[in-house]
C-alpha cells in the first residue's frame, strides 16, 4: 500500500480556462497553445482574465474530469492504496473545490491546498502525479517517485519528456492517467534504492 499525491486541474480534471476566456473575448486560443507554465505565451490580458476565471467558484467546482481519471482513482483504491488530492488552487476556492473532489473522486482521503514539494517531502509521499514539470522536477529531484502526464493538453511540459531519464529512475512520463490500470504503479520501472 503505497501514499499517492495526485494534482487535481488538468491531471484529473479538465481544466479549459483558456478556451472558455479565449471564445469570451472572441480570440482563438486552446489549450494546446499553452507552451510555458503560468501563461506567459499570452497578452496580459488574456493572463489576467484566466486568473480571475481560477477564482470563480461556479467556474472551478464544475469541471469535468480527464477520460479515464474516475476509474482511475476507484482502481487505485481498490488496489489499496492511500489517495491525495494535491493542488495549488487559491485558498479562496478552497470549499467549493473539496465538494467537486468528493463528488468525483470520493476515493481520496482528503484535498490539500499546500506549496506541493513541502507537502510531499512532509507527508512522506511516495508517489506524486501532476502535469506540471517544475513541480515533477523539484520531485524527482528529491527521490520521490513522480509520474509526469504528458499529451496533448499539455504541450508545457513536453521538454521535460526528453530529460526524464536524467531523474535516475525517478520520474515517468505517461500520456494518460487511465495507464495506471494497465500497468501497476509500484511496477513502472523506478530506480529502486
Amino acid at each position: 500500500m503505497a501514499l499517492i499525491a495526485i494534482d487535481l486541474d488538468d491531471t484529473i480534471v479538465e481544466n479549459n480556462a483558456v478556451e472558455e476566456i479565449s471564445k469570451r473575448m472572441g480570440l482563438n486560443y486552446t489549450t494546446e497553445d499553452v507552451v510555458t507554465w503560468g501563461y506567459d505565451c499570452f497578452p496580459e490580458e488574456v493572463r489576467t482574465r484566466i486568473y480571475k476565471l481560477y477564482e470563480n467558484k461556479k467556474y472551478m467546482s464544475n469541471l469535468k474530469p480527464m477520460v479515464g481519471a474516475q476509474e482511475t482513482i476507484t482502481f487505485l483504491k481498490k488496489e489499496r492504496h492511500r489517495l491525495l488530492c494535491l493542488t495549488s488552487r487559491c485558498l479562496k476556492i478552497r470549499r467549493c473545490t473539496r465538494n467537486m473532489v468528493r463528488r468525483l473522486f470520493p476515493e481520496f482521503e482528503d484535498t490539500f491546498f499546500s506549496s506541493k514539494l513541502p507537502f510531499l517531502i512532509g507527508n512522506k509521499v511516495d508517489y506524486f502525479i501532476d502535469d506540471n514539470p517544475q513541480y515533477c522536477q523539484q520531485a524527482a529531484s528529491s527521490k520521490i517517485k513522480t509520474i509526469l502526464l504528458s499529451n496533448s493538453r499539455t504541450p508545457y511540459n513536453w521538454n521535460l519528456k526528453a530529460s526524464a531519464r536524467s531523474y535516475e529512475g525517478y520520474l515517468q512520463v505517461i500520456p494518460h492517467i487511465e495507464i495506471l490500470m494497465k500497468q501497476k504503479i509500484d511496477d513502472m520501472g523506478w530506480y529502486d534504492k
